[in-house]
Formats: structure tokens, sequence, C-alpha cells
């Protein structure tokens, strides 16, 4: 049985601690990363995570089977929005929306590309909209076709890969650097 298999899932979700240990070893690192890139913030994103994880104890059940990454994926992603939705909400209500947000800790992507160049690279991707962010991450980090994209964030795949281009053309744009396309 596979390490990340529907089995493991299901088993974790029936209540087997020894298989919801083994998921979420498998899974936390590649989630926080992906969260993370979504809220641009470590603490939203190990909530978003530890949110997934409930989700998945939970509700875990309700898999009908195909690639589990996508479920997870796309589990995580949706607590994520709603999240970002109440953090927003919140910010508008409080007199103290002033406050900086803290910003994502450097990551193994961002570690490839420590320099001047690499801190403009990962400020643009910040600078994108958490759709956009989103598809760029999966494909360009997690190296996910654009049909397990469009189903991790349940979109048509013809709409993934337009978020795709567009993001990368802000990305583009935001360096002012040509970057060669696939």
């Amino acid at each position: 049985m596979a390490a990340d298999g529907p089995e493991l899932l299901l088993r974790a979700a029936a209540g087997d601690r020894t298989a919801f240990e083994a998921f979420v070893r498998r899974w936390e690192g590649p989630l926080f990363r992906f969260l993370r890139r979504v809220t641009r913030n470590d603490d939203l994103a190990d909530e978003a995570r530890q949110r997934t994880f409930v989700r998945v104890l939970t509700r875990g059940g309700s898999f009908r089977g195909g690639a589990v990454s996508t479920w997870l994926f796309r589990t995580a992603y949706r607590v994520a929005l709603d999240l970002l939705r109440s953090e927003r909400r919140r910010a508008t209500e409080s007199l103290d929306a002033e406050e900086p947000v803290a910003d994502a800790a450097p990551g193994p992507f961002d570690a490839a590309a420590s320099d001047d160049e690499g801190v403009r690279v990962r400020a643009a991707l910040d600078r994108l909209d958490p759709d956009e962010r989103a598809m760029v991450w999966l494909r360009a980090a997690e190296g996910t076709s654009f049909a397990e994209a469009a189903r991790i964030l349940e979109i048509p795949e013809s709409t993934a890969r337009l978020r795709f281009v567009r993001g990368l053309a802000r990305i583009r744009r935001g360096l002012s650097v040509a970057v060669e396309e696939e």
C-alpha cells in the first residue's frame, strides 16, 4: 500500500491513529508549502494545514476515489480561501487593520533562488491574487499537470491554463525580465 494511497486515507478517517500519523507525516510538508504560497503567511498556512487534517479525520469518508493528492489539496485550498476571507473581514472590522501581516519565511522553493533576483521573484509571486498564485505554485513548484491542478482548484482545465499564463505574465511584468515559456 502506498504511503499516500486511498487505503491509508480511509483508515485514517476511520480513526486508525497509526494511519492518520503516517498520512500527516506524508503530507504535512507539501501542504504547508502550498498553503504558505496561497495565504502568504506562515500562521495562516499552519492553521489551514491543521484544519485540513481535521477535515481528513471528519470527512475522509467522503473520498470517492481518484488521486488522494487532488482531494487533499482541493480541501486545503478551500480551507485557505475560507481563512483568507475571514482575515479580510477581521481586518476591515478592526481598528488595528494597519498592522502589517507577517511575510512567509523562505521555503525550499525560495532557497533555490536566494539572491536578489530570487527575492524579486518571490515578491512578484506574493503579489498575485490567491487563485493565480495557487496555480503558478502547483505547476512551477509542485510539478502538477494542468489537468490535476484544475481538479484541485475545481476549475476547468482551460481556466487553469489561463490563470497560469496570466500569473506568469504578471510575474514577468513585475520583474521586467523576459522569461522563457514552456
